[in-house]
């Protein structure tokens, strides 16, 4: 992932309709197996789920784990799904289709759209037909024939030509062929309005999508080892793991400071009603007694008590200036009963206007919280804080308070970072976020509070999730989510 493209991009690739996966089929993939994964949702009730950490509501029905033996298809499957529901057309999707061994992928959505990939029953690898299935629109679907020729084709919309400042340039700078809306283009458009935006995280722990930036030279010496079939060597490794995780961490500060900046903003729009309420009331009442009233002022200081607590986490985490709660009591208490009518109405504007701050801010502290307390449980001697701002989050050692880099992680440690990081980033981005073998680097311990916070630090999203794992830890707690890939041949499901 690179450092050098801006975060903005992101933001402006947020899902339009709320499209949810209910099944996907493959048919003798290499050439072998056959499977079909039901993950509709099902009428689960959110149960607690025991971990070391004690018990989270786990939002069950948006995880769909897959076990199976070594060489059932768990890993191929879920490249081949992220492929075939990625929709930029220059990044090697259609290339790892046609290179993957399977006659036929199907995957249907809640409103009855089906994207399908499929080869005739001689013919498992190269060519093959791509088909849209838009609900309810009464018209054909959108289909495309899709042929090795086309490797070498990068597809402009008639759009993209405002990015260049001539046709000219665009034929210069490589076998590049500038299209009018042809099967490709038409197929490539649905899919990008579709908005799934699939995100895959890798067993080489890597995470891969469409609205994040390209590795760029990291990425570029890992493929050109693999082309040569040579490992990644481990510095490359290393050097992308640590960029990742930077980039990743950069990613959640700007979406959790823009939610923050959203609250600020909506209850900063009482500022000057507030002022405008004091001064009517001071205008109204400085130069009247008021009528003795016991009950004023300790009903007075309750709320001010009460908005003090509440506005505490709000504090912690920099979202509002210390509210002076104690002080201000403290000069209630001292307050003749005769001043309670003209404090009441000097200060409920003032208090007023703060708890309205604080509901527009509480979605952007639910999201601080969450994240911040879900990486905090899996840190060990070491917390992380949030503060909206440049400075964003940082980690420290609890021992010295210095702050620590990412390169000074462990790998379980750059793994969960990276791995929550993005997935609240993303949150509002995609659909569907693919995960293989989530338990690596991963001691038991953290295996089984794994999904309980992701399920947590995503609730609000409808992000559905798609594991595939040889977890004990997991699959214990999640039994009716699971879907065995037993490795059946073609030939046993025809």
């Amino acid at each position: 992932m690179a450092t050098d493209a801006p975060e903005s991009q992101l933001l402006d690739a947020a899902p339009g309709a709320s499209l949810a996966l209910t099944s996907v089929e493959v048919h003798r993939l290499h050439g072998k197996f056959s499977y079909r994964i039901d993950l509709a949702a099902s009428d689960h009730v959110p149960h607690a789920v025991d971990t070391a950490d004690g018990l989270f509501a786990a939002n069950e029905e948006r995880l769909t784990l897959l076990y199976g033996n070594n060489g059932t298809g768990k890993t191929s499957l879920l490249r081949l799904l992220f492929h075939a529901l990625s929709s930029a057309g220059n990044k090697g999707h259609r290339t790892t289709v046609l290179n993957t061994r399977f006659a036929r992928l199907a995957v249907r959505f809640t409103d009855g759209t089906l994207i399908a990939y499929s080869r005739s029953e001689d013919q498992l690898s190269g060519p093959f037909r791509a088909e849209i299935h838009l609900a309810g629109d009464g018209t054909d679907p959108i289909t495309w024939n899709y042929s090795a020729d086309d490797q070498r084709t990068s597809v402009y919309l008639e759009d993209d030509l405002a990015r260049w400042p001539t046709e000219a340039t665009l034929r210069s700078a490589g076998s590049i062929t500038l299209f009018r809306e042809d099967d490709e283009t038409r197929f490539l458009r649905t899919l990008d309005e579709l908005a799934l935006n699939p995100v895959l995280l890798s067993d080489s722990r890597a995470i891969t999508a469409d609205v994040l930036p390209d590795n760029g030279a990291i990425t570029r010496r890992a493929r050109d080892r693999a082309r040569r079939g040579l490992d990644p060597d481990d510095e490359a490794l290393r050097e992308r793991r640590d960029i990742d995780v930077v980039s990743a961490l950069e990613r959640v500060r700007t979406y959790l400071s823009q939610l923050a900046f959203a609250g600020t903003q909506a209850g900063s729009q009482r500022v000057d009603t507030v002022y405008l309420n004091v001064a009517a009331a001071i205008v109204q009442h400085a130069s009247k007694v008021g009528r003795p009233n016991q009950t004023l002022l300790p009903s007075l200081r309750e709320k001010v008590s009460h908005l003090g607590e509440r506005s505490q986490r709000f504090h912690s985490y920099g979202l509002l200036p210390e509210f002076p709660a104690s002080t201000l009591n403290a000069r209630l208490a001292d307050a003749p009963s005769r001043n309670g009518p003209l404090l009441e109405h000097v200060l409920n504007p003032y208090l007023d206007g703060l708890a309205e701050r604080m509901d527009a801010l509480e979605p952007g502290l639910h999201a601080v919280a969450s994240f911040i307390d879900a990486l905090n449980s899996f840190l060990e001697s070491k917390r992380a804080e949030f503060r909206p701002g440049p400075f964003g989050i940082r980690i420290f050692d609890e021992d010295t308070g210095e702050p620590l880099e990412p390169s000074e992680l462990s790998s379980g440690e750059k793994q969960v970072v990276l791995l929550f990081s993005d997935i609240v980033a993303l949150q509002d981005h995609t659909r569907l976020f693919i995960i293989d073998e989530p338990e690596l680097s991963l001691n038991p311990q953290w295996q089984r509070k794994l999904m309980p916070r992701l399920l947590e630090v995503t609730e609000q999203s409808g992000m559905q999730l798609l594991a595939a794992t040889h977890s004990i830890e997991i699959m214990a707690q999640y039994r009716d989510r699971i879907h065995r890939l037993d490795g059946r041949s073609a030939k046993a499901t025809d």
